[in-house]
């Protein structure tokens, strides 16, 4: 006698297909170094903004705005940048740290 697929049975195969696509459209996104210079999105626009740390937690960074704002972000709300941002004041903060450790 012919036995047809329970629900459990379609719904295991179901969370292989995702499993399986989920790994698949997985994009690698580049990591981004201390000073780095970046654009962060914020709100509706991307603004040239610094890469401060790199933290702990997968993907997650301090970065600096030009108006000296910290934020923390996700690099999905990070791009490298193509333009020095105008930052004021902060190129000699990130010189002197970085000279003490």
């Amino acid at each position: 006698m012919l036995k047809g697929k329970t629900s459990d049975d379609v719904i295991d195969e179901f969370k292989e297909f995702l499993l399986h696509t989920e790994y698949q459209n997985a994009k690698s996104r580049a990591e981004f170094k201390r000073g780095e210079d970046v654009v962060l999105r914020k709100e509706k626009e991307w603004v040239p903004a610094r890469i401060e740390k790199k933290l702990d937690n997968p993907r997650s960074y301090l970065v600096k705005d030009e108006d000296g704002k910290v934020y923390r972000r996700n690099s999905v709300f990070l791009r490298k940048s193509v333009n020095r941002p105008n930052f004021r004041g902060i190129d000699k903060e990130l010189d002197e740290a970085g000279k003490k450790g």
